[in-house]
């Protein structure tokens, strides 16, 4: 019995060694200043909370599996229902510029996430993920901004797809986004 364990264990080892390494790759990371959040006049939320949007860093990777991982650390992630915390990443100079792509998604959960590119009319909902003060979104290549694009970073607190004024905003420019 010892005789056979040894081997085995050697196997195993051998094994895990060769696995492959992960397929994900950062394409780019940012980080923004603390405690440059724009707060605008209300008395709905206190002005922590307000702050709770201040963007640590964004960050996008590339996954083995043809998606792109939208990810960005806040000062806190808030799971209240009465106001939201939203985030969006954008690309292209306004809704009518061929390039343009959007991200948008709020903190709490996944309902009404979505990825646009109008290069190719491409529509995708997303599953949003959080984990400690993170939250990302995995979006397919066809979704995804439209390569060679600025990204804008943005994270706002206020009221979910509604024109109600917003509470506070925070932004961070990127660079060039790599379809690579």
């Amino acid at each position: 019995m010892r005789l056979m364990l040894k081997p085995l264990v050697a196997l195993t080892l051998l094994l895990l060694m060769a696995a492959p390494a992960r397929a994900d790759s950062s394409v780019q990371t940012k980080r923004d200043p603390k405690g440059d959040v724009k707060l605008y006049p209300s008395r709905t939320i206190s002005t922590a909370e307000k702050k709770s949007i201040d963007i640590d860093r964004a960050t996008i990777t590339k996954r083995g599996n043809g998606t792109y991982r939208f990810g960005i650390r806040l000062k806190k992630l808030s799971r209240s229902a009465r106001w939201d915390q939203m985030v969006a990443f954008d690309s292209g100079n306004g809704q009518s510029d061929p390039r343009y792509g959007q991200i948008a998604f709020r903190v709490r959960n996944s309902a009404g996430a979505s990825a646009y590119n109008a290069s190719t009319g491409a529509v995708c909902h997303l599953s949003v993920r959080r984990k400690g003060r993170t939250v990302r979104v995995d979006v397919p290549a066809r979704c995804a901004p439209y390569g060679g694009q600025r990204i804008r970073v943005s994270a706002y607190t206020g009221y979910w797809q509604t024109d109600a004024p917003l509470f506070s905003r925070d932004r961070l420019a990127m660079g060039r986004f790599s379809v690579a």
